[in-house]
């Protein structure tokens, strides 16, 4: 078990978005939050290297392969930096400006999903040895069916989650028309040419709702067939291929008991129960058989992605959980509390 400091506790009470990541190599770690990354190059040495704040909360934070440049996509004016950890220095990394975009790495390579123009989506992959870095690879656009005059775009691709390999899929909520709500509902598309494999139409308010609690902490599953996301102190799970069943959620903690709670009243006036603390963040490990789940508690727990039920859980006493991930072999996970504590320990189940 490891212990690193960071620099970047948030302000107090702050829900600002965080972010943790091994590189595909496992050498590096990074960590974010709200609009401050810190990377420790080798986080063995537990030396990091000096907090950088990019402007603009950071959405998304992606290392390449052997950790030394950083991704950073930020909110607000929907730009993608690149930041080279040696330096410290950031620049354009030749994407659309303008354009919300999603970055995967595995060992050796990567690729950006980036949302441009009305109906516009295109995929670029890392060409470490191009100037800009990134190669098109393919890109496609949504129109109506209507012809003439009265065909018009489709709306952009807002948001993304997605998982590599070969049957890499990316999870979108996409907008029906314009750059604005209704959305259309949830999308599955194939990395390798954008088709469309699985779709469900969600109500205004339903997508609304998916977005605010995953927008910033989702997860999908290695095989692309359902993603995990917190809903206040469960997970809630989602098909996100045909066929698929899963629960409807994991309870992670037990919710306290009115009755409990009311029975250690005075007789003059009943308590009300204490909410129960919420899950932060989720992630699963690279092979799929383990969901980590981190809460308020400062707990993270484990469980095996068949029973449901919990194989392993952990409380270092560091505060309340932000962020977790596990390394690209799945022998490592770490998690950042409150503070801007990261503890990385060996995952053996």
């Amino acid at each position: 078990m490891f212990t690193l400091k960071s620099d970047l506790a948030p302000e107090s009470g702050s829900r600002r978005p965080a972010r943790l990541a091994f590189s595909p190599d496992g050498t590096a770690l990074l960590a974010s939050v709200g609009d401050r990354v810190q990377v420790w190059p080798r986080w063995l040495d537990r030396t990091p290297r000096p907090v950088v704040t990019n402007e603009g909360a950071l959405e998304r934070v992606a290392l390449n392969p052997d950790g030394s440049l950083v991704y950073l996509y930020r909110s607000g004016n929907s730009f993608t930096d690149v930041l080279t950890v040696a330096t410290g220095t950031t620049k354009g990394a030749g994407l659309p400006k303008d354009a919300p975009s999603w970055a995967h790495f595995d060992a050796t390579n990567g690729f950006f999903l980036v949302s441009h123009g009305q109906g516009w989506l295109t995929r670029y992959d890392y060409a470490p040895e191009l100037k800009k870095k990134v190669r098109k690879a393919w890109a496609l656009a949504r129109y109506s069916e209507d012809t003439g005059r009265h065909r018009r775009p489709l709306g952009s691709h807002y948001w993304f989650g997605a998982i590599c390999g070969p049957g890499g899929v990316f999870v979108a909520l996409e907008y029906k028309f314009g750059g604005g709500e209704p959305f259309h509902g949830l999308t599955v598309r194939s990395v390798a040419d954008g088709s469309v494999v699985f779709h469900r139409a969600l109500k205004s308010n339903e997508a609304s709702k998916l977005l605010g609690k995953a927008g910033m902490a989702l997860a999908v599953h290695p095989t692309g067939g359902y993603m995990a996301y917190p809903d206040g102190p469960d997970v809630r799970l989602r098909a996100t291929a045909e066929g698929v069943k899963v629960r409807a959620k994991v309870p992670v903690l037990k919710k306290p008991e009115a009755k409990q709670a009311a029975a250690k009243a005075t007789a003059k006036k009943a308590r009300k129960p204490k909410p129960p603390p919420e899950v932060t963040a989720v992630a699963f490990n690279p092979a799929g058989t383990v969901l980590a789940a981190a809460s308020e508690s400062g707990a993270v727990t484990l469980y095996d992605t068949q029973s449901w039920k919990a194989v392993g859980a952990f409380d270092w006493k560091i505060g309340p959980l932000r962020a977790v991930c596990f390394s690209a072999d799945g022998t490592r996970a770490a998690v950042m509390s409150d503070d801007g504590t990261v503890m990385v320990w060996d995952v053996d189940v």
